[in-house]
């Protein structure tokens, strides 16, 4: 049985594919665990069961195997791949050889059990022509020796040896790794530096923390013993992490491992170049909210690191600038609050090491006219399946210089990337997304320096677009046309659907409208009234919704029919009624009728009919007479409340004075003054005397109505009724009756 070997001693590295059946490995073995064979003095072995002859040369295989010594570790480790069909347990040996220079043969053999997947025997020797026989076997290991070394594999049905390897062990050290250190860096260099303990030549590599391929340095660098060297790895980029390797050999030998990897970033330097913005205006009253966006400048392009950027503002009085405001954003989009006039903006990006060049904006809020946004846009999954996203859109009407296609993880807003596509396409393809993630997918258009809102669409290389229209319903039905209207929502299901659609259909018709997300309502028209139609959501091929709808009756024809008809009886009626009313004037004449003029409506009134006080004039007093023949009676009245309610004057009675117009009487006349009695007539004074007498009592009767209304009667005025009231009676001659009117 094989002795067992320590783990720290024999390392075996296994490598296996399955498919090809091909394994790697690699063995070292240190020199105190090498073992004499009591049956041969020459061979060195691990193992007391691999101290036997080896089979003719023509049976060993070539396994291409090669090895190396370590001077530190007195080590010798050996390296092989090969390829094998069945998965057997296999032990592995290693059987060592001291070649010698003049006769007599010497050998030593390593030998591992191990557990594969398939196996097979397998043993290191050294066949040479003539061998020493070796005294100590761990003193084997040095590099004046000569070495010939065989590897034996072997399991339960199969037994291998391969072709003997020779050594010399000299040539075959292999240094130890150096120790590499940093030394310092600028915009785009590091410098690194690493001994060694005797003369090597070292080579360099290097890469980018976010590369995997790693550059070496086109040199060998030679390394004196025991000085330090330095190497300034050249043309770096800006404020970017890299991870440095080295790997030493002699002059002749083995190169070392590569020594364990420094990490160093290059230092920062201010951005080169100056982004690309555009403006969008949302107007206010006071002004505006101005939306400044620009793409993301690479590091490569802008020449260095970008920690951010700086937008700049102030406003344009006529010739005079006011003061700058200054905002600094991490985002490529920045959200100004504006008054009317014309605003001055410039973009620059900058890092720790300053501000790069900046790009000025002019934006007139008084002239602005807003650019619209695309319509119709959507994602879908490109052909074949997987190799990214396929954005497509409908050029707006409005002149437009280029598209920017903006997109980013939606759990990630900072992780945006852009592409720009030409004004005369609406599609592109967006590479190198990650299939498990979803995107946020923005298409803006640019006309110059002004963009317009940007129209965005969730989307995932699995699904495509992340959005199904649902809630459709009937919003409007009239004779000739149907409104439909859908909303918007995200996905729920798993399976990929590349467009919906909506159609109207019967019997004999048939329309289709393709659902894009920018859309909220549809109307069909032309169609046919009185019609059933049914409404039908697609998603690609499978219908998702339907719905019944009838279009109104149309009412025109009927009233088209009846219409001559209602105008045919309305000309015969208006005719009738004319020709009545001619017809009645010309055989009936029209009678004039006293209850319909002014004295007849004044004589019906009931407030005259009602009322207790009568006013009666005597045609005959304005009739033209012998003024000295016939007498008149005068009625004075007052008009306010009084005493003397009436006063009755006879004319013939009265004497008036002397300079009236008309002759005086030749004798004296009576009158009379006096209150009404109790029975309702009038009480009189009479009073015989001369002219003076008389006038007298006239004054007395008209001492106390200054304000009477004097009214004429034949004789007398008979006033009963109006009883404890004075009534004066006074007769005068008709010749006086010309100078009653002074009285009033």
């Amino acid at each position: 049985m094989p002795a067992p070997v320590d783990m720290d001693v024999l390392h075996i590295i296994l490598t296996a594919t399955s498919l090809l059946c091909v394994f790697s490995y690699e063995i070292t073995v240190n020199s105190f665990d090498l073992l004499p064979c009591k049956e041969d003095d020459k061979v060195c072995v691990t193992g007391s069961g691999d101290c036997v002859q080896p089979p003719p040369p023509l049976a060993q295989k070539n396994f291409n195997m090669s090895c190396y010594f370590k001077v530190s570790l007195e080590s010798v480790t050996c390296e092989w791949s090969e390829k094998q069909f069945s998965h057997t347990a296999a032990s592995v040996s290693l059987i060592f050889n001291r070649q010698r220079l003049h006769t007599g043969p010497s050998s030593c053999t390593m030998t591992q059990s191990l557990n594969l997947t398939f196996g097979y025997f397998l043993s290191f020797c050294t066949n040479l022509f003539s061998f020493r026989p070796v005294k100590h076997c761990p003193a084997l290991f040095v590099p004046a020796e000569r070495l010939m070394i065989t590897a034996r594999v072997r399991s339960s049905s199969v037994e291998l040896w391969s072709q003997p390897h020779y050594v010399f062990v000299y040539k075959a050290v292999k240094p130890a790794a150096p120790e590499l250190t940093v030394i310092g860096s600028t915009e785009d260099s590091v410098s690194v530096g690493w001994s060694s303990s005797g003369d090597t030549r070292c080579q360099l590599r290097y890469r980018a923390h976010s590369s995997e391929t790693w550059s070496q340095s086109p040199d060998f660098v030679f390394t004196p013993q025991n000085q330090k060297h330095i190497y300034s790895i050249n043309g770096l980029q800006p404020f970017t992490f890299y991870t440095a390797t080295v790997s030493c050999s002699r002059t002749v030998g083995i190169w070392s491992n590569w020594s364990a990897g420094v990490s160093v970033r290059t230092l920062d330097r201010a951005p080169s170049k100056y982004p690309q913005p555009c403006y969008r205006l949302d107007k206010t009253d006071s002004g505006g909210r101005l939306h400044i966006m620009w793409k993301a400048l690479d590091p490569h392009d802008a020449g260095g690191h970008i920690l951010g950027y700086q937008v700049s503002y102030r406003r344009v009085m006529g010739q005079q600038l006011q003061d700058r405001s200054v905002v600094n954003v991490t985002d490529e989009i920045c959200v100004l609050t504006v008054d009317e006039g014309t605003w001055r903006v410039s973009v620059a990006a900058f890092n720790t090491a300053g501000v790069g060049p900046s790009v000025n904006l002019s934006v007139d809020t008084r002239r602005h006219r807003p650019l619209s946004s695309v319509r119709n846009m959507w994602v879908s999954c490109s052909v074949p399946v997987g190799t990214g996203l396929w954005v497509q859109w409908e050029i707006p009407a409005q002149p437009v210089t280029h598209f920017d296609v903006w997109w980013r993880l939606e759990t990630n807003v900072s992780s945006s990337c852009w592409s720009t596509v030409n004004s005369s396409t609406s599609s592109t393809l967006i590479q190198d997304v990650d299939p498990m993630e979803s995107y946020l997918i923005s298409v803006v258009p640019v006309y110059k320096q002004q963009c317009g809102p940007p129209q965005s669409v969730s989307a995932s290389l699995r699904l495509g677009a992340l959005m199904e229209p649902t809630k459709l319903k009937v919003t409007g039905v009239n004779q000739t046309a149907v409104t439909v209207m859908w909303a918007w929502q995200r996905r729920s299901g798993p399976v990929r659907v590349d467009g919906y659609r909506v159609t109207l259909r019967s019997d004999s018709y048939e329309q289709t409208q393709p659902l894009w997300p920018d859309q909220r309502q549809h109307t069909f028209i032309n169609l046919t009234a009185d019609t059933e139609y049914c409404l039908v959501l697609w998603a690609d091929n499978s219908s998702t919704h339907m719905i019944s709808v009838r279009t109104e009756f149309d009412q025109f024809p009927v009233v088209a029919t009846a219409m001559p008809l209602l105008l045919l009886a309305a000309t015969v009626f208006i005719v009738s009624i004319l020709s009545r009313t001619m017809y009645k004037g010309f055989f009936y004449p029209r009678v004039s009728s006293p209850q319909d003029s002014t004295a007849g409506q004044w004589l019906m009134d009931s407030k005259h009919q009602n009322s207790t006080k009568q006013n009666i004039l005597d045609i005959q007093d304005f009739q033209d007479v012998d003024l000295l023949e016939v007498k008149s009676t005068i009625v004075v009245e007052p008009c306010c409340p009084d005493p003397l309610d009436r006063l009755v004057i006879k004319l013939s009675d009265l004497r008036l004075d002397a300079e009236h117009d008309g002759p005086a009487p030749s004798t004296p006349q009576q009158f009379q003054c006096g209150p009404s009695d109790d029975e309702g007539g009038t009480a009189h004074h009479t009073e015989q005397g001369s002219q003076e007498q008389a006038h007298d009592a006239v004054k007395r009767c008209f001492g106390g109505v200054a304000d009477a209304q004097i009214t004429c009667e034949g004789e007398y005025v008979v006033n009963a009724s109006y009883q404890e009231r004075t009534v004066v009676s006074v007769t005068c001659d008709t010749d006086y009756l010309p100078n009653v009117a002074a009285l009033t």
